[in-house]
């Protein structure tokens, strides 16, 4: 009996085998009919369905070098989804169909290959760039890049070699970082400054900063100390821009004044300071954190029970001035909307379980009816008394902007304190920014920094000079130097020392000049023709832009230069110390962030989403620096947060904003699929998305291709699963289009599983008044009602492809390339030697690092 065949995907390249009579003579006689038979129709030259040709490949070596396509071909006859309509391959076609594909693709020789790959001369990433000057000077300059971004290879990474190439007016801002580089180590000698700015501002609307100007005389690394609270309420939030930059946001809590503290990068001159209340700084969540929204009966019973709003009546005498009657109209449509928030508040007091959406409330919490006549006195303006404009009102008094209802403020307090008891922090009130003062002062040399003063304060003769030149040209071109290296820079200082008579001046064109070197923003491509085997200060450069993403420290240089370094018991070794080190948290960011495909967190605030951000980073950073079990990204009973994010998720007992370990004590948390970050950016914009979340599984975790959505197939609307109908519901009636159907019974059970999290990762038992169903079959038949048994069955049942999937991943950032069907010998053993060593994470990394494309390289890239 045959199961369902509707999935259409990239099948069969033809095979015809050089080499092998066996294989060529089978293939003649016995494949290609079959393929021309069952395959051609759709996938040969004149058709490409789904932009797949077929009648390409002639050799065993072409069905190789696409393996895995293959693979998925010989699945997808394994489960007779293959071909997707009629005829339909016989049993006995199939089986020699299927036999043939083992046999070329499970027992290939891969002996007869030995071929490392080619990695393209290119430059630094922006962040290699910026780890590499802060570790060649020893300062940490908290500056980031100011030129193009990193584009994405082939390979999913930025780091891709072939991508990342120098034009000329990228050199023309390399030459500006550097200046301001050199500038700010050399700034570390000069005496120290001071500004405070006094504000005493009470600000209240991000649409109207503070603003300050600033003159700083020095380029360098300044500490800005900040002195504000919160007024009216417990928290608000606060920006700091200078010249446009961000350079301080974050919460600001209570009505006593606090300092705080950050270091900020500032070139010499005139600067723009500017400061604003912040509401996503403040990590308000706005209507993002509606977990139950109004219902229509609801908003139906409040439009009833707030008809006939109190309105102020214009005074006899005034009813023919038509600018008063104007004014008093619009009062009173405000008063009208204040009104029907009050009578909201009262229902909402009357329920169990009050709606979490504060928007038909809006006017009670401000407090006022705001007249918006200029944001002046209304009664002013219009020429009349206070007493006649309100002449109407009961216990009220007249306010600059309008009126205040003592009897509303009761309400008020009264409903905050019910809304707090049901929902706490979800809804924090913004309060008004009370700002005393900014000090900048500085130049100062940030926390675990290297003070340059005693090394530059010696450069003061030709000969130390030499010897300062000799020691950073090393160390930023990652190999030993000579006198000949050397000696441009060294005419620099002498031709600039002859010019200005400063020795300042002129070791700052020095090191200007070493920091524009080619051999500093390229990394070492240099072969001996004789070898493949790539030279020791090479193994040491990849080895650290692998896990520091950083030049070598004086150690690893140290190995190189006494070619120590190749040897395996110091390249374990090395591999320790490095991931020990406070560097290997740059490779954690870089590997999580675009391994995991993190760019699209949306809906929260930028503190929440830094917080989720660093969740999986450090995870992944403890399983490797204390050798954990790899399959702990997926099934750990621990993760690490802050009181922001530990409140997100519901997890009680985490205070302050540091992230730090947190043990589980329940199976809905725990392992990167249910982390706030990867269901954030696999969510749609006004809803969470099946078919994204169960892809990322797919792709990202179990490491297979998805073939491209077929042409002319509608999209879910964005408000799916809003009406009578669930999510569920809708997208099992578009699985039943025989285009979508094949590659949808593969992804969204696995985006089911994850229906429980909402669209920015919390939990919800039900969406409104629907219950969500997340239960899943997996391949194997096992029934999963929901995540907590998902997790522990996926890495059970899936073990082999997601310890596949990690390798390759890894090694194709350690590469800086797309891997290649040549490296799958690599692949193997690294592969069997985490099986042998219980999948400890060090020996990924080990097997990596002495893999033979790691520490080999082709000359030029062939086939």
């Amino acid at each position: 009996m045959r199961i369902s065949r509707t999935f259409i995907s990239p099948f069969f390249l033809l095979v015809f085998v050089v080499g092998l009579p066996l294989f060529g003579g089978e293939f003649e006689s016995k494949i290609k009919p079959l393929l021309e038979k069952y395959c051609y129709k759709c996938h040969d030259e004149d058709v490409q369905k789904g932009d797949i040709r077929l009648d390409l490949a002639m050799t065993e070596e072409d069905v190789v070098k696409e393996r895995k396509l293959w693979l998925r071909s010989l699945h997808q006859l394994e489960d007779e989804e293959m071909p997707p309509k009629k005829p339909f391959l016989s049993e006995s076609e199939n089986k020699t169909l299927m036999d043939w594909l083992d046999k070329t693709l499970n027992h290939y020789d891969w002996s007869k290959v030995k071929n490392p790959g080619y990695v393209s001369l290119s430059r630094l990433t922006n962040e290699e760039y910026k780890n590499s000057v802060r570790d060649l000077f020893g300062v940490d300059f908290h500056k980031g890049s100011n030129w193009v971004a990193d584009p994405e290879g082939d390979s999913g990474f930025t780091n891709d070699r072939d991508n990342l190439s120098i034009s000329i007016s990228s050199m023309n801002k390399y030459l500006v970082e550097a200046e301001e580089y050199v500038d700010a180590l050399l700034s570390y000698q000069a005496q120290s400054w001071s500004k405070q700015i006094d504000m005493n501002a009470d600000l209240k609307f991000e649409t109207n900063p503070e603003q300050a100007n600033i003159t700083f005389p020095f380029t360098g690394v300044y500490n800005l100390t900040v002195k504000a609270s919160s007024q009216g309420q417990p928290i608000t939030g606060m920006r700091v821009m200078l010249n446009g930059r961000k350079i301080f946001g974050r919460t600001i809590r209570g009505n006593d004044t606090k300092e705080y503290s950050i270091p900020v990068f500032a070139k010499k001159g005139f600067a723009i300071l500017m400061v604003y209340v912040s509401t996503g700084d403040a990590a308000l969540f706005n209507d993002e954190r509606v977990k139950f929204p109004i219902s229509q009966s609801l908003k139906s019973k409040i439009r009833q029970a707030s008809k006939n709003p109190p309105q102020l009546k214009v005074p006899d005498k005034y009813k023919n001035n038509k600018k008063i009657v104007e004014a008093f109209n619009k009062v009173n449509k405000v008063a009208a909307r204040c009104y029907s928030s009050k009578k909201a508040a009262e229902i909402y007091m009357s329920m169990d379980k009050m709606p979490d959406d504060l928007e038909p409330i809006k006017g009670l919490l401000k407090g006022s009816v705001p007249t918006n006549i200029n944001n002046g006195r209304l009664a002013v303006l219009l020429g009349i008394s206070t007493k006649e404009m309100f002449a109407n009102w009961k216990d009220e008094t007249g306010e600059d902007f309008g009126v205040d209802f003592s009897e509303y403020r009761k309400i008020r307090e009264a409903f905050k304190k019910k809304y707090n008891e049901q929902y706490g922090y979800k809804r924090d009130i913004l309060g008004k920014l009370k700002v005393e003062s900014l000090t900048f002062k500085g130049p100062f040399l940030p926390k675990g920094s290297v003070d340059p003063g005693p090394l530059l304060s010696k450069v003061r003769d030709r000969n130390n000079v030499a010897k300062a030149l000799n020691y950073y040209a090393g160390r930023a071109f990652r190999t030993k130097v000579s006198k000949s290296d050397v000696a441009p820079f060294l005419k620099v200082y002498d031709e600039t020392l002859k010019e200005t008579g400063s020795h300042t001046a002129s070791l700052r064109d020095s090191l200007i000049g070493i920091l524009v070197s080619p051999r500093f923003l390229l990394h070492r491509n240099e072969m001996d023709i004789k070898s493949s085997k790539i030279d020791d200060f090479q193994i040491a450069s990849r080895l650290s832009y692998f896990l520091w993403q950083s030049l070598p420290d004086s150690q690893l240089y140290d190995l190189a230069s006494s070619a120590k370094i190749s040897q395996s018991v110091v390249l374990q070794n090395e591999i320790k110390r490095l991931v020990a080190d406070e560097r290997f948290s740059s490779f954690c960011e870089a590997f999580t962030k675009e391994w995991l495909n993190l760019e699209s967190i949306q809906g929260i605030s930028p503190l929440m989403e830094d917080a989720m951000r660093q969740e999986p980073q450090l995870v992944l950073k403890r399983i490797f620096q204390e050798n954990r079990n790899l399959f702990e990204l997926l099934e750990a009973d621990y993760t690490y947060l802050n009181e922001l994010l530990a409140r997100h998720y519901e997890i009680d007992g985490v205070k302050g904003e540091k992230m730090r370990l947190v043990p589980l004590n329940t199976a809905r948390r725990g392992g990167l699929l249910t982390m706030g970050s990867m269901l954030s950016a696999t969510s749609l914009p006004s809803r969470t998305s099946p078919v994204n979340r169960g892809a990322w599984i797919v792709e990202t975790i179990l490491g297979e291709e998805l073939p491209p959505p077929p042409d002319g197939v509608p999209l879910l609307p964005p408000n799916a699963g809003q009406g009578a109908k669930t999510l569920r519901q809708e997208l099992e009636i578009h699985r039943q289009d025989s285009k979508c159907s094949g590659c949808h019974d593969r992804i969204d059970p696995y985006g089911f599983i994850l229906e429980n999290f909402d669209k920015i990762g919390r939990w919800r038992d039900k969406q409104g008044k629907k219950k969500i169903d997340s239960k899943m079959t997996m391949k194997s038949g096992d029934l999963c009602k929901d995540i907590t048994v998902f997790k522990s069955l996926i890495v059970k049942q899936q073990q082999g492809a997601i310890r596949r999937n990690l390798v390759e991943r890894t090694l194709s950032f350690a590469l800086g390339r797309k891997l290649k069907y040549y490296d799958e010998p690599a692949i193997m053993e690294i592969v069997e030697k985490l099986k042998q060593n219980n999948d400890k994470a060090l020996s990924l990394l080990e097997g990596i690092v002495e893999s033979y494309p790691f520490l080999n390289q082709q000359l030029q890239e062939t086939e």
